[in-house]
């Protein structure tokens, strides 16, 4: 069975979110909503101009300057305006909440919020053994921080000291809180999606008619009576969708602003259209008598990450300029807060997102410094094991394969002759592969792995270094035990020779051989294997790893630069070919995978707006239990 881009995003059921989505072989958890209409491209403008900043700070606070003037430090990351285009895609009904985190903690031992311990086992949070543990921990807090530490206390000892959760009773259909944006990003690889973009998040709460906020374009006072949140003791968290059509998008997603902020994809904190415009706009600003005392620019930094949507804090602090769609806050990327959550989003690509949610927390850091990985040509396959209503995820599985931008780099002129000899000297990146379930070819476990193909054979280069090596070693060796004879014979001491520089060290020294296997063994012997070199090992491990050069090879690498499994492959440079849709074809057993794409052949190939040609390659992988479905 081939799964295509194209075939799957034209086999796209429809069904209700109520009940699981049906999209190519497998079916998606109930609650996701398509946003904008298949097959069409959804536009929203970013920004705003310094006027309609000005008038945002005279809609809200007209009598008084001084909050007026934080209200245009709020609004300044939003200055400037651009046009952007949104591909079609399902976004939750709801934002994700605590029964549906709760699946996930348990299925992966990864952290569980903070309520979830305070509230939740309130018993043990308050209890007089924590409260002396924490002192012993942070025995100097500053007095206006001091009531955080149970918080820091879960951050940092939540597994060390196996402290109970529980969700809190009556809130298990609550927004999930206090997660961090790689909480989130974790949670989202872990569902087989990501979070929703900027961009995305904004069009799913406004769709194709510009509009301040989700329940209209002005502000008024009686959205919040539509949403209950006049009174205090309604202006708290509350069970999903409850706040009803007012905070609803147009799309049919609800909870889109008054409940809780929603982390987005994007990484960095910066200008929300760009940079020229962002300027151009923020200089009208400075020119405005309230605009020229801004004292200083938003302060954007690549480590923030963004909020969008506003909560009930939002309505408690009378902050309704937060409501807006367009409002961005910054919160640092490890950060944990009462009033944040998420919710997910999902493109009809295969593992996609789930791609893309696992390598924005966990990108590796051995990628070749010139290329990148190109995303669009991902190609996965992904199955969901479900609970009856659809809703709650027992388990995804799903493996993934996403190329690298291009081939090969350095000359004028590609040619796969000199493609072919450049991967016997070193493994070629090919891309990465995650999955999430364990293989048995290559033998390794879930996790994310970097593809190299290595040419077969050895260079011409190396085999003539090999046998001048092996011939300089044995006749030094000859030399140094007969020199040993004779001093045993004399009673002299062996008279030390001078260290000889050798001009094919280079060349041997790049394979990894020592000299004691150049002495060894003959040049033939050695010619069927070379060696490269893990980025990180433990203390007194031998930082080589062999490799066979009889037959071409894939190379897998994990974590910080080890190489970690060899298979065998078929997989070969062809003549580069007209750029095919890339696919995966699962064997009748089941466990078998082959993912088939084509990678352009050189940067400017990539550049190209319409790639012309690649080189075709295939990657075959065996998963150690067969697909289930």
């Amino acid at each position: 069975m081939i799964l295509s881009l194209a075939a799957v995003a034209n086999s796209q059921a429809q069904s209700s979110a109520e009940s699981p989505r049906a999209v190519g072989s497998s079916v998606w958890p109930a609650g996701l909503l398509p946003v904008g209409k298949e097959g069409e491209i959804g536009k929203i403008t970013l920004g705003i101009t310094a006027k309609e900043a000005l008038d945002l700070a005279n809609q809200f606070n007209p009598n008084n300057e001084k909050a007026r003037l934080l209200t245009l430090k709020h609004v300044t990351s939003e200055l400037g305006t651009s046009k952007k285009e949104v591909d079609h895609f399902y976004l939750g009904e709801f934002p994700v909440t605590n029964e549906q985190y709760l699946r996930y903690v348990k299925a992966t031992g990864e952290r569980f919020p903070y309520h979830w311990w305070k509230y939740g086992q309130p018993e043990h949070y308050n209890s007089i053994e924590i409260i002396d543990r924490v002192r012993e921990v942070f025995p100097d807090l500053p007095a206006n921080i001091r009531a955080q530490a149970r918080l820091f206390f879960w951050e940092d000892f939540w597994k060390s000291e196996k402290l109970p959760y529980a969700i809190p009773a009556g809130e298990e259909k609550h927004p999930v809180i206090f997660v961090s944006w790689e909480d989130a990003l974790r949670y989202a690889g872990w569902a087989g999606m990501r979070l929703p973009k900027e961009a995305e998040w904004m069009y799913a709460a406004m769709g194709d008619k510009p509009q301040e906020f989700v329940f209209g374009g002005k502000w008024d006072s009686k959205w919040l009576e539509a949403m209950k949140l006049v009174n205090m003791r309604d202006i708290k968290i509350r069970p999903v969708g409850d706040l009803g059509q007012a905070a609803m998008g147009p799309f049919g997603h609800q909870d889109m602003t008054g409940q809780v902020w929603e982390w987005v994809l994007d990484s960095g904190y910066s200008h929300q259209s760009d940079r020229k415009s962002f300027e151009r706009e923020y200089n009208k600003l400075r020119r405005d008598k309230l605009g020229n005392r801004l004292d200083i620019t938003p302060n954007f930094r690549d480590t923030d990450r963004l909020i969008k949507g506003g909560s009930y804090f939002s309505v408690s602090n009378s902050t309704f300029v937060e409501l807006r769609i367009g409002f961005r806050a910054p919160l640092v990327r490890e950060q944990t807060v009462e009033g944040v959550g998420f919710r997910v989003a999902k493109s009809s690509r295969p593992a996609f997102d789930m791609s893309l949610a696992r390598l924005r927390s966990d990108k590796p850091n051995y990628l070749p410094e010139n290329k990148d990985l190109d995303e669009m040509l991902q190609v996965g396959i992904e199955n969901y094991d479900l609970d009856d209503t659809g809703r709650l995820i027992n388990a995804y599985d799903a493996v993934s394969f996403i190329p690298a931008n291009f081939v090969w780099s350095g000359k004028k002129k590609v040619r796969l002759d000199l493609v072919k000899e450049d991967a016997k000297k070193e493994p070629l990146f090919l891309g990465v592969l995650i999955t999430t379930k364990p293989l048995a070819e290559p033998e390794v476990p879930e996790g994310i792995y970097g593809v190299y193909l290595r040419e077969g054979g050895i260079t011409t280069d190396l085999r003539a270094a090999l046998r001048q090596a092996h011939n300089d070693l044995t006749l030094e060796k000859k030399l140094a035990d007969a020199a040993a004879a004779r001093a045993a014979k004399s009673g002299k001491a062996v008279t030390p020779t001078a260290v000889k520089e050798h001009k094919w060290e280079p060349e041997i020294r790049r394979y990894g051989y020592t000299n004691e296997e150049l002495l060894a063994l003959s040049a033939d012997d050695l010619a069927k294997y070379v060696y490269v070199r893990h980025n990180v090992v433990p203390e007194g491990q031998d930082n080589r790893f062999k490799i066979s050069t009889e037959g071409s090879k894939l190379l897998f690498r994990v974590g910080e630069g080890t190489w970690t499994g060899v298979i065998d492959t078929d997989a070969k440079f062809a003549k580069f070919a007209a750029q095919e849709p890339s696919a995966v074809t699962k064997a009748e057993d089941g466990a078998g995978l082959t993912f088939s794409f084509s990678i352009p052949k050189d940067q400017e190939e990539m550049r190209k707006e319409n790639r012309r040609s690649g080189v075709p390659l295939a990657i075959k992988v065996i998963l150690k239990d067969a697909w289930k479905n």
